[in-house]
């Protein structure tokens, strides 16, 4: 037997919606897009640092998924969905134990419902002692 693994990604489709929809549609904004995780001990305890997710539209922004592809990296997102003009906390946390690169250059996905920034990305920047 042969395992053979598959990665996708999949899009969401916006280009069916009217004018009207567009315009009823909800609106991400990020703050800040980049985290700056600062100098950091290899050696040193997890560091963690937050970044807000705000719905600027006028209906409800779904959280499809927040995700990184750093083992190092644990996200929490205690919501999955921003009523209009609310703003939710997401916690970042990293963990050096054993980091060797000369920097830290990673970075999260988010993926929503907006249909003008369906995907969108934060640094993750930072550099060992």
């Amino acid at each position: 037997p042969v395992k053979v693994e598959i990665a996708a990604i999949v899009e969401e489709d916006f280009s069916k919606l009217s004018p009207k929809q567009l315009a009823e549609a909800p609106a991400i904004a990020l703050s800040p897009d980049m985290i700056d995780f600062g100098r950091f001990a290899t050696d040193g305890q997890p560091v963690s640092r937050t970044f807000t997710i705000t719905n600027n539209g006028k209906s409800t922004l779904q959280i499809r998924r927040i995700y990184t592809s750093d083992p190092r990296m644990k996200v929490e997102v205690p919501f999955r969905q921003l009523k209009k003009g609310k703003t939710g906390k997401v916690t970042v946390t990293f963990d050096p134990t054993g980091f060797t690169a000369p920097l830290l250059n990673s970075r999260l996905q988010v993926i929503t419902n907006d249909p003008n920034l369906s995907q969108t990305t934060v640094r993750l920047v930072g550099y060992p002692q």
